[in-house]
């Protein structure tokens, strides 16, 4: 049955059926389809810094000079194939069985695209979306200098290297984006949160402090209203003590409190306005997220486990059920457009892989990129491709990898690391060189990062860029927010290094 359909019959009906007809009545529902009026930018930060060497792999090579035999043969542990060191023909059979492979600009690779050993399929979504052309593989990022946690996550989630997990009034990238919005023609951008708690990738400055928002239990969202408060005995006195808040505070705004004292524009004045519009935004979202006439879909409900709320976790669409949370928030969200959300910030932890990285991250991958997982299940609900076609994701971390596995069959932390960025105006392919002759020889000396052998970024000029100096934040960042906002932004504090690859697209050029 459609939504409106059961509006135009109403309520009243609905009152006078048994619980079990309203169970089935609801059940019969279809959720409202996703809508986006405007361009939506999806973070997705990866907390710990995942290891896109170990998704995205070069083809196996006989030449023991070659990027493909120095991965393959320092990646024995990590990879857990039946790979052997110097072994060709083990290193084949896996790429050939488990990964998707693909050229992109003239560079070839595999996309992890299973466990056959474990009768597992992997990245479906994302290898679909690859082929598409709408995947952009940023090679060569320079992450974190740091090998300390906090310090990293800092700097990714501002953009600025020299931050200090110390400076928590910094403002975050995505909070440094919305103010810009907000200074165009969308003065009622806000950046949601689907996280709990909201990561300093949100924070804004003192004089935007509205932006932000927390929507990390959508469905109950905002104030509580005297209709929430149910008509239970025992809640009356809860309902009391509230009444008389609300009473004391009306007084205050109206100025007729012996403590208001002579101004108008008291404090107390500016708390009644903010309530106000808070006020509205809860009746806004209450309305259009009501379970019964709205229900979440259940392949949504499905991505969460059942004491938040989803479904039973024997039938969980995904191993982390948090980040599923995080998803069906965001399903949310686009169903209220008065929330007019133009950033998502969105977090999934657990990428520090310094052991049993196979075991770990391939499953997480499969999470994010999955056939049937978080993003692919989201762009699959009605008007879901109409969203996808306005929208960019960025996928990335706070760390690199090392180059080398270590001997608990992980990989420890590294400066250089890829961007994924995807959507519907993402001009696909591979910016910069994905496997480059640097890096190669780095393998055999183990404790070295993508990139180790180059020059500081801050000796990098348009100029004299070669194969594989940095990329930074900065660029990538700017190039984001200019195709958000729609013209040219410039992110204060962050800088922005050139890309000047041959090998592959400028990032200037990641949308169409």
């Amino acid at each position: 049955m459609k939504r409106k359909d059961f509006l135009k019959y109403g309520l009243t009906a609905f009152a006078g059926l048994s619980l079990w007809d309203k169970l089935n009545f609801a059940s019969a529902l279809e959720a409202a389809p996703l809508s986006m009026a405007n361009r939506l930018l999806i973070n997705v930060l990866l907390e710990g810094g995942p290891d896109f060497l170990h998704l995205i792999v070069p083809k196996p090579n006989v030449t023991t000079t070659s990027y493909g035999y120095k991965y393959w043969n320092n990646r024995t542990r990590t990879n857990s194939r039946g790979t052997e060191a110097n072994n060709f023909t083990s290193w084949n059979n896996a790429y050939t069985r488990d990964y998707e492979e693909l050229t992109l600009d003239g560079q070839t690779f595999g996309v992890l695209k299973g466990d056959q050993a474990a009768n597992k399929s992997y990245n479906g979504w994302l290898i679909s979306q690859i082929k598409a052309r709408k995947v952009a593989i940023i090679c060569n990022v320079r992450h974190s200098t740091s090998r300390d946690h906090a310090n990293s996550i800092m700097i990714a989630q501002s953009g600025q290297y020299g931050s200090s997990p110390l400076q928590t009034s910094v403002p975050g990238w995505g909070g440094e984006l919305i103010n810009q919005l907000d200074s165009s023609s969308a003065g009622n951008a806000r950046i949601l949160s689907m996280s709990n708690p909201m990561r300093a990738f949100c924070n804004t400055s003192s004089t935007h402090l509205n932006k932000p928002v927390s929507f990390s239990d959508s469905r109950n969202f905002g104030l509580t209203r005297s209709t929430d408060l149910g008509t239970r005995e025992e809640s009356w006195d809860n309902r009391f003590r509230r009444l008389r808040a609300v009473q004391t505070y009306l007084r205050e705004r109206n100025g007729t409190s012996p403590f208001a004292g002579a101004s108008a524009q008291s404090v107390i004045t500016k708390f009644a306005s903010q309530y106000n519009k808070l006020f509205t935004l809860t009746n806004d979202v209450k309305s259009a997220l009501n379970t019964t006439t709205n229900p979440q879909s259940a392949d949504i409900s499905n991505l969460y486990p059942a004491r938040e709320g989803g479904q039973n976790a024997a039938t969980a669409l995904i191993s982390n059920g948090g980040f599923g949370r995080q998803i069906a928030n965001l399903y949310d969200a686009l169903q209220v457009p008065s929330l007019n959300m133009r950033i998502a910030s969105l977090a999934y932890g657990g990428w520090d892989s310094h052991k049993n990285q196979k075991a770990d991250v391939e499953i997480q991958f499969d999470d994010l990129f999955g056939t049937n997982r978080a993003f692919d299940i989201l762009f699959k609900q009605p008007g879901g491709q109409n969203v996808f076609q306005n929208t960019t994701l960025m996928f990335y971390g706070e760390f690199g990898r090392q180059l080398k596995d270590n001997a608990d069959g992980g990989t420890d932390h590294g400066t250089g690391n890829y961007i994924i960025v995807i959507g519907g105006q993402v001009v696909g392919g591979v910016y910069g060189t994905m496997f480059s002759d640097k890096d190669k020889d780095n393998f055999d000396k183990g404790g070295r990062d993508i990139g180790a052998s180059t020059s500081s970024k801050h000796s990098v000029t348009r100029n004299n860029l070669t194969e594989n100096e940095f990329t930074d934040f900065g660029r990538i960042f700017n190039t984001a927010g200019s195709w958000l906002r729609g013209s040219s932004v410039t992110l204060s504090g962050i800088e922005a290094v050139a890309m000047d690859n041959t090998a592959g697209k400028l990032v200037t050029n990641l949308y169409s």
